[in-house]
């Protein structure tokens, strides 16, 4: 709710606080959700490891849109490297 703003106003760093718990309790779901505010820097400090390493936890509970987002990591590090 307080990432998208949906019923409360929009608090990225309350919303931060609520995927960390959630992910913290095994959720991939929320993984992903703090694995895109790491990538971004929504809501916190931007961290590309950080983020791979949330959507490597929610890929290995079959998260599938976990693997389209380690994929565009995989991407974007090869694409910068040349």
């Amino acid at each position: 709710a307080y990432y998208d703003g949906n019923g409360v106003d929009t608090d990225y760093r309350v919303a931060f606080e609520h995927f960390q718990k959630a992910y913290q309790g095994g959720l991939p779901d929320a993984a992903v959700y703090l694995g895109m505010m790491y990538q971004s820097g929504v809501g916190v400090e931007q961290n590309v490891r950080e983020a791979q390493r949330c959507f490597d936890f929610a890929a290995s509970k079959d998260y599938f849109f976990a693997y389209f987002k380690l994929a565009r990591i995989e991407f974007n590090e090869r694409r910068f490297m040349k």
